[in-house]
């Protein structure tokens, strides 16, 4: 128990707090609905269990608030940009559809990493977009955007 003094006390709470782990968190079950919403949703992204997600929240829209604690939470520059955009529209976000971009630049991310290193080890840069799948000039425009930083 920390020691505070007197002078101190009005300035800090006194209650007692409990630490959870979210991805361990499938058992809780909280009484308000946005702190279940966020935990459901947290855990269900780290587990990268997106067939569940989409099943449970298909057509569900949360408020931007949530958005951003959960983009937060999950480390997401996409979520939390996607959540500021409607929170200023003043509309909810749809988590489905910002966890989908959010998967599909990282599969992009991926791409475009595997790109520079085929390139590295000097394979021709028709191969590098048939082995990746994507189209010659897109390899092209990744490897002169790597060079240009």
């Amino acid at each position: 128990m920390i020691q505070v003094t007197e002078d101190l006390k009005p300035m800090v709470s006194d209650y007692k707090m409990n630490l959870l782990q979210i991805r361990s968190s499938e058992h809780f079950q909280f009484q308000n609905n946005d702190v279940q919403t966020v935990f459901d949703m947290v855990r269900l992204i780290y587990e990268e269990d997106y067939t569940n997600f989409n099943k449970r929240y298909k057509d569900k829209s949360i408020p931007a608030e949530l958005g951003l604690t959960i983009g937060s939470i999950v480390n997401s520059q996409r979520i939390i940009n996607q959540s500021l955009t409607m929170e200023e529209k003043e509309r909810e976000i749809d988590m489905c559809k910002a966890l989908e971009n959010l998967v599909n630049n990282s599969k992009l991310e991926e791409k475009k990493e595997t790109v520079l290193r085929l390139s590295d080890m000097g394979m021709p840069i028709e191969q590098i977009a048939q082995a990746v799948k994507i189209a010659v000039e897109d390899v092209q425009n990744w490897l002169q955007e790597s060079t240009q930083q």
